[in-house]
């Protein structure tokens, strides 16, 4: 074809690939593989119907270079979703990790502040709460599995004072 026509509509079937890399960065591998089904069916259809740039050539060497289009598209956009779950998955990791260590850095430099034995409890148990989201934290004196009765410190402070450590203990 003199004026390129042909060409140009074989050059339209990569128009696709954009979009095909849009539905898999932001829908991840569900709108990859939601995408990769329509456009094969819909490629499918169009060879079969004798449209699109598939049309051209005989039923059996469209149909083989439709499957390696259909092919070629549907790992791009699977790899490419992969790739962009892992990363995000990365990223929620070194976001918890960041804040594990912000909650380690402050308990050292709380140690650091607080070397009377009483007043670091006390700044643990605190930090402990506020920290990871428990309701209540104490350090017994001892090491035994007992009840703590009067422990060294709690944190709130109210449960040592009102006597409810020992319902929180068992």
């Amino acid at each position: 074809n003199p004026s390129g026509a042909g060409a140009l509509h074989q050059a339209l079937i990569y128009l696709i690939f954009p979009f095909a890399i849009w539905a898999a960065l932001r829908l991840g591998q569900i709108g990859a593989a939601s995408t990769a089904f329509i456009v094969s069916g819909i490629a499918i259809w169009g060879t079969i119907h004798e449209l699109g740039p598939f049309a051209d050539i005989p039923v059996n060497d469209s149909l083989i270079l439709l499957q390696t289009f259909t092919g070629v598209l549907a790992l791009m956009s699977l790899t490419l979703a992969a790739s962009a779950s892992e990363q995000r998955k990365a990223q929620e990791t070194l976001r918890t990790q960041v804040e594990e260590m912000a909650a380690l850095n402050d308990a050292s430099r709380l140690f650091l502040e607080n070397l009377e034995k009483q007043a670091l409890a006390e700044a643990i148990c605190r930090l402990a709460v506020e920290r990871f989201g428990l309701s209540a934290v104490w350090i017994n004196q001892n090491s035994s599995d007992e009840k703590p009765t009067n422990p060294l410190a709690a944190f709130p402070t109210h449960l040592q004072a009102n006597g409810q450590l020992a319902e929180l203990y068992g």
